[in-house]
């Protein structure tokens, strides 16, 4: 499962993407690249029928790594209009008060070299949550 170590607590580094090549939703789609503020970390493997719920996921990942820790979802990056616009002022003075929910990839930290499939909840898909990193 992929679980987010101190969600919206970490300020945004810069990241460059290529806002040509995703889908629009916002000036320079900064949507669909948005900033989860925290580290991504996996758990050991967990069948997909055990994790019937956010709940139960949460509490998954919170055992494996503490108090901190939240499954991740769907929406979990946030971004802000113009995000990777020159000058890059967005990611220097990132204020989560003004940041907004965004969809279908998000960035972090990562704190392993893992390469797979992981779990995340979609609130609208409680039966189809599996996603790839």
């Amino acid at each position: 499962m992929l679980c987010i170590l101190h969600h919206k607590t970490i300020d945004r580094p810069f990241y460059d993407y290529s806002p040509l090549t995703v889908p629009y939703q916002n000036p320079d789609r900064g949507y669909y690249n948005g900033w989860t503020g925290g580290i991504f970390t996996v758990t050991p493997p967990v069948r997909g029928y055990d994790v019937d719920s956010y709940a139960a996921g949460d509490k998954l990942c919170k055992a494996y790594w503490g108090k901190n820790a939240k499954f991740a979802e769907f929406k979990d990056g946030f971004y802000l209009s113009y995000m990777n616009s020159r000058p890059t002022k967005a990611w220097r003075f990132w204020d989560w008060k003004l940041a907004q929910c965004g969809g279908w990839s998000f960035w972090g930290y990562f704190n392993t070299n893992y390469n797979g499939r992981t779990w995340t909840w979609i609130d609208t898909q409680p039966h189809s949550n599996c996603g790839a990193i």
